[in-house]
């Protein structure tokens, strides 16, 4: 059996962020996740519902989670992630950002996610933004974070525009449109004093 070790760079130790995480390590190493089983074995697991599962395994199958648990046997040719002593979660949401719609604050050309004059924008969609090749998508998939509520920005506006829930993991065909899960979500306004977002991942 091949063994996947995962290394922090900073503290060269293993870590392991989370299921969807491991997944996407696997892609960005150059091998189809879809077309092999991958074995994360003897870590805490956290599962969506119930108790913390100790020295557990998560059996990954054509990409998708087909059992967690302390008794799961690994199938003969699978690929194994040793997370013993690490901690496997569910990915993680970020419930409002403006991530894939703002690469640089700081540059304008390299924000969308907001429409700068005095109408009442309620029409605008935050999906028409979007760059799921934008470095801070990336990044904050790194940290765990697998969804997110990418969210209009605050302009001169009463109505911002509307939201979307956007999955970060890597894109198999070449179109920003299908990182989109839910579009629209939410209807943003921005009342009374209103801060710009910081964006996770932000360079």
């Amino acid at each position: 059996m091949n063994r996947i070790r995962v290394h922090d760079r900073k503290r060269s130790r293993v870590v392991v962020h989370g299921v969807l995480f491991c997944a996407a390590l696997v892609l960005a190493g150059g091998v189809a996740a879809g077309a092999e089983t991958i074995a994360i074995t003897g870590a805490k697991v956290h599962p969506v519902s119930g108790p913390a599962l100790e020295h557990a395994t998560v059996l990954i199958v054509d990409g998708r989670i087909a059992a967690v648990g302390a008794g799961v046997a690994v199938p003969a040719g699978a690929r194994i992630v040793d997370a013993r002593g690490k901690v496997v979660t569910p990915g993680l949401l970020d419930s409002s950002t403006s991530l894939a719609a703002v690469e640089i604050g700081a540059y304008e050309g390299t924000t969308e996610s907001r429409v700068e004059d005095d109408r009442v924008t309620a029409a605008f969609d935050v999906v028409d933004g979007l760059n799921p090749w934008a470095t801070n998508v990336a990044v904050t998939r790194v940290e765990g974070i697998t969804r997110a509520v990418v969210m209009p920005g605050p302009g001169k506006s009463l109505i911002a525009g509307q939201a979307a829930l956007v999955s970060l993991r890597p894109l198999a065909v070449p179109d920003p449109r299908s990182m989109v899960e839910r579009a629209p979500v939410a209807m943003v306004a921005a009342l009374g004093a209103f801060e710009r977002p910081v964006v996770r991942g932000e360079v």
